[in-house]
């Protein structure tokens, strides 16, 4: 998804957070979804910026098919999300969300020691370590847990955005979260035999395209430009630019498919 902020007359219909979040009582949320194989675009709705990427993959998961392969980004991986993919026979790629927890095996009430996998990692100095879990303590979705250490500048980051955040609320950081912080956690249900643990990185990576296309929308069609303050006309010029959006697309993919066809060779949606 992409957001951005609206007039606050647009707040009855496109709520946002109002105060100093966004700076603005009116937010609009673009979600968008597509098929990376065909380019076929799967879903584009346009929503209130206050509904969370995590209630809105649990909601539209209506076009599941067996075997379809998901690369989505952390905020939509919800364990029920990854359960209703899991069982219609479909398949996900996605990293591990930090409040889902992972266990050894159908039964056990202790979720698995991620600190232990952290020591092995750096004392044998591994490139990676496959586990097999179950994903939730509830759900206890089967999942090919892929864990790697994160880079010094990396676990930094995420140390300050959640030390920023727990500020915020008078907490502190856990030593639980520092550990899982200084790995790169996947988590998967295709099976070995289809992709091997090296390559599931390679898959996940493909997810970034989403946000090339996004990158587009906003400086070269100006997704967030509109000069009318009244709701009917805004909607008009976002509807008359998603549709040039959607035509763009179906041209460039029946291109890249010439292209590919002829030298092997993807095209940059950017360029």
């Amino acid at each position: 998804s992409t957001k951005f902020a609206l007039p606050d007359p647009f707040s009855e219909k496109y709520r946002g957070y109002g105060g100093n979040i966004r700076q603005s009582s009116s937010l609009i949320s673009i979600q968008y979804e597509y098929d990376f194989i065909s380019g076929q675009s799967m879903d584009l709705r346009l929503t209130s910026g206050l509904l969370n990427d995590q209630s809105d993959s649990a909601d539209f998961t209506h076009d599941i098919l067996e075997k379809d392969l998901f690369l989505r980004d952390l905020g939509y991986s919800t364990l029920k999300f990854m359960a209703k993919i899991h069982s219609a026979g479909a398949y996900f790629i996605n990293r591990l969300s930090p409040n889902v927890n992972c266990y050894s095996d159908l039964v056990s009430n202790n979720p698995i020691d991620l600190n232990k996998y952290l020591h092995k990692l750096k004392k044998h100095r591994l490139d990676y370590i496959e586990v097999f879990v179950y994903l939730g303590k509830k759900d206890r979705v089967p999942a090919r847990l892929i864990l790697s250490l994160a880079d010094e500048d990396t676990y930094q980051k995420r140390l300050k955005k959640t030390t920023k955040q727990a500020k915020s609320t008078g907490n502190n950081v856990s030593e639980k979260f520092k550990a899982r912080a200084r790995l790169n956690i996947m988590v998967t249900n295709v099976p070995s035999e289809v992709l091997k643990t090296n390559e599931i990185r390679k898959v996940y990576a493909m997810r970034w395209q989403i946000e090339l296309i996004f990158k587009a929308w906003k400086s070269l069609v100006n997704i967030e430009e509109f000069n009318s303050k009244k709701i009917h006309r805004f909607e008009c010029q976002l509807y008359g630019k998603l549709i040039w959006i959607i035509l763009n697309l179906k041209i460039f993919n029946y291109i890249q498919k010439q292209v590919f066809g002829q030298n092997k060779v993807l095209c940059s949606i950017w360029k």
